[in-house]
C-alpha cells in the first residue's frame, strides 16, 4: 500500500516506485519523493446596489483558501467566507495537525461564524483530539461549543412567546470516527467510508432583557442536548472505469426547546444538490445519494446523480 498512501498525500509525489533492501533479518524501505503543489485558492466577489435605496453598495462573494503542509508536518489550514444574501455572511476556519511529536495523536480546531441578516449571530468553535489508526483513519474526542444571540429585537417588546430565534448556549462532549478502505481516497472505484460523531451536553436559554419576562415561563432554561451525525459512502466497481456510488447521511438534534438558529441547515452543492444553499432548517434529516460514475482519469470523473431527503 506504500504507493497508494503516497498518492493519497496531496503534498507528495513519487518520482519512481519504492524499493526494499533486506539485511540481517531486517528491511529498509526507500521512497523517492518530490513536493507536489497542493495549496488552493478560488473565489468570486461581486458588488451590487442595495435594494433598500440607501445609496450604499452590497459586497457579496464566496472565497476559499486551503494550505497543505506549509511547515512540513502534514498540517492543513482552511479558510472559507461566504456572503450570498444581503446582510448575511458565514466564516469557516479549520486547522488540522496530525501526528504531534511523531506520535499517533493529532489535533483539529474548527471555528464557524454565521450572521443571518438582522435575526441572529452565532459562533461555533470545535476542538478535536484525534487518535490515528493508520492512513487517514482515526477516532476522536471533541468539545463542541455553540453560542447564538439575537441581533435585533425590534417589534418583540410585547410578544407572548419566544420568537423562532433565541439566545442559546450549548457545550457538547462526544466521540467520533472516520474510517475507510477505499482503493483510492480522492476518486475511488471500490470500497466504503464512514464518518460519524455523537455528542451530549448541556444547553442554556439566556434571557434577553429586551423581551418580556413571561416568554420564558414555558421553557426550561437549562436542559440536556444530544446531537449526532453520520455519513456513509459505498462504491461498487462495475469494471475498470465505472463505479456505482451509494451514500446516506443522517443528522439528529434532541432537545425539548429547539430554535431555528441551532438547527441543521441543508441545501446546496454539499448536501442536497438542486435546493437553494442553506434553505432548509431541520432537527432531523436523512439524505440519500445514487451516482453512476465514469472515471476517465486518476483524479477526474463524470457522473449522473440523484439526491433525495
Amino acid at each position: 500500500n506504500i504507493s497508494n498512501r503516497i498518492r493519497e498525500t496531496t503534498f507528495l509525489e513519487e518520482i519512481r516506485p519504492y524499493e526494499l533492501e533486506y539485511f540481517e533479518g531486517k528491511v529498509d524501505v526507500y521512497t523517492y519523493l518530490k513536493k507536489a503543489r497542493a495549496n488552493q485558492f478560488n473565489g468570486i466577489v461581486g458588488i451590487l446596489p442595495n435594494n433598500e435605496n440607501t445609496g450604499k453598495l452590497l459586497v457579496t462573494g464566496d472565497l476559499h483558501l486551503s494550505l497543505v503542509n506549509p511547515f512540513g508536518k502534514g498540517e492543513q489550514f482552511y479558510f472559507a467566507w461566504r456572503s450570498l444574501q444581503p446582510l448575511s455572511q458565514e466564516l469557516d476556519l479549520s486547522i488540522s495537525w496530525p501526528y504531534l511529536f511523531g506520535s499517533s495523536i493529532g489535533i483539529g480546531v474548527d471555528f464557524g461564524l454565521m450572521k443571518q441578516d438582522t435575526s441572529f449571530f452565532s459562533v461555533n468553535p470545535v476542538l478535536d483530539l484525534r487518535f490515528f489508526m493508520g492512513g487517514t483513519n482515526y477516532f476522536h474526542a471533541f468539545l463542541d461549543y455553540f453560542n447564538s444571540s439575537l441581533i435585533s429585537t425590534w417589534g418583540l417588546e410585547n410578544t407572548v412567546v419566544l420568537p423562532p430565534y433565541a439566545d442559546v448556549t450549548s457545550s457538547l462532549y462526544g466521540l467520533g470516527i472516520q474510517f475507510n478502505n477505499l482503493d483510492y481516497y480522492f476518486n475511488p472505484l471500490q470500497g466504503w467510508e464512514i464518518r460519524s460523531r455523537l455528542g451530549i451536553g448541556s444547553k442554556k436559554i439566556r434571557r434577553n432583557p429586551a423581551l418580556p419576562e413571561q416568554v420564558y415561563e414555558s421553557v426550561r432554561e437549562t436542559s440536556t442536548q444530544l446531537k449526532g451525525t453520520a455519513d456513509i459512502r459505498y462504491f461498487q466497481s462495475l469494471g475498470t472505469r465505472f463505479t456505482l456510488h451509494l451514500a446516506s447521511r443522517f443528522g439528529y438534534i434532541r432537545n425539548d426547546d429547539l430554535f431555528a438558529n441551532e438547527l441543521f441547515r441543508l441545501g446546496g452543492i454539499k448536501t442536497l444538490r438542486g435546493a437553494d444553499e442553506n434553505s432548509i432548517f431541520a432537527s432531523f434529516y436523512s439524505l440519500g445519494t445514487l451516482e453512476a460514475r465514469f472515471l476517465f482519469e486518476r483524479n477526474s470523473s463524470v457522473f449522473l446523480f440523484m439526491d433525495g431527503g
